[in-house]
C-alpha cells in the first residue's frame, strides 16, 4: 500500500516530488487495479491542478490535458473522431469517467486502448521536469525512452492526419485487449500500428510499406505471419491466428478506405 499522499498545487510542484521517486496519481484506474506492478512509498495527486485539464484547439493539432478523462475528451467537440474512436474502446462509462487520456499515456500497457491509434497518427506528448521547463517529443519516441518521473502535461494529436481507423479485439467490451490494429492514410502513404497483448504498441514498417502499397489480403497476411516480433499464444488463441487476425483486419480496413474515396 502507498503510505502517503501529497495533493499537488501546480504542475511543476507534482513534477518536483515525482523526481524523487514519486508516483502520480490522477484517476487511479492503474494504480488500484487488481495485480496492478505499481508501487510507492508516496503518491503525488495531480487531479486539481487546473493546467493540466481540459482541450485546447491549437495550429492543425488537439492539446488534450494529461488529467481530461477519457469521457471529458469524449463530449469535447474539439478531440477528432478517429481518436473518440479510440476512446469508445474502454466500455464502461464508469471507467471513461475515471481514466485519463495522459494516464493510459504514461501507463502504456501492452493493452492501452489508445496506443496503436497515437502512433498511426503521429501524435506527440508534452513532459515536464522538475524545474518547470517543458519538451515535446513524439508518442513512438515515448514508447522507446518513457523518461522515469517526468510528468505527462499534454498529450497532442493532430486534427485532421488523413483517413484513420482503429480496430480492438477483447472477448468482451470489458476485458483486456489482446490485438488493436490502426491505420493511418495521406497523401498516398500508410502507417500501421498495432498493440499486441505480452508484446506491447509498435508500428511496423513492413505492413505500412505494404498498404501504402495498396497489397491485398494474401501479402498482408503473410507479412503479419512475418513481423519480427514474439506474440504469445493463450487464452485468446494461438500466435499464428492473432497474427492472421492482424492481416485480415488491415485488408479489411484498406477496402474500407477504398469505398470511402469512391463515393
Amino acid at each position: 500500500m502507498d503510505e502517503r499522499l501529497v495533493i499537488a498545487a501546480s504542475a511543476q510542484e507534482a513534477a518536483k516530488l515525482a523526481a524523487s521517486g514519486a508516483g502520480y496519481l490522477a484517476g487511479g484506474t492503474e494504480l488500484n487495479r487488481l495485480g496492478s506492478p505499481l508501487h510507492y512509498q508516496r503518491l503525488v495527486s495531480i487531479s486539481r491542478v487546473a493546467e493540466l485539464r481540459g482541450v485546447e484547439a491549437g495550429d492543425g493539432e488537439v492539446l488534450i490535458g494529461a488529467t481530461t478523462s477519457f469521457q471529458e475528451a469524449l463530449q469535447s467537440e474539439l478531440v477528432p473522431a478517429y481518436l473518440k474512436e479510440a476512446l469508445l474502446f474502454m466500455g464502461s462509462r464508469t471507467k471513461r469517467n475515471m481514466a485519463t487520456v495522459g494516464g493510459n499515456v504514461a501507463a502504456w500497457r501492452d493493452d492501452s486502448y489508445l496506443a496503436a491509434t497515437l502512433l498511426a497518427v503521429g501524435a506527440s506528448i508534452e513532459l515536464m521536469n522538475e524545474s518547470g521547463a517543458t519538451r515535446r517529443l513524439s508518442v513512438a519516441e515515448w514508447a522507446q525512452t518513457q523518461p522515469e518521473h517526468r510528468l505527462v502535461r499534454r498529450v497532442i494529436v493532430p486534427a485532421d492526419p488523413g483517413w484513420v481507423t482503429s480496430k480492438r479485439y477483447a472477448n468482451t467490451m470489458e476485458s483486456l485487449s489482446y490485438l488493436v490494429v490502426s491505420l493511418c492514410l495521406h497523401d498516398g502513404a500508410a502507417r500501421v500500428a498495432l498493440t499486441v497483448k505480452g508484446v506491447g504498441a509498435f508500428v511496423s514498417p513492413e505492413l505500412s510499406d505494404a498498404a501504402s502499397r495498396g497489397a491485398g489480403e494474401d501479402e498482408l497476411v503473410e507479412l503479419a505471419y512475418g513481423l519480427d516480433a514474439t506474440i504469445p499464444s493463450d487464452m485468446y488463441g494461438s500466435e499464428r491466428y492473432k497474427r492472421y487476425l492482424a492481416g485480415v483486419t488491415l485488408a479489411r480496413m484498406l477496402e474500407d478506405a477504398g469505398r470511402d474515396d469512391a463515393r
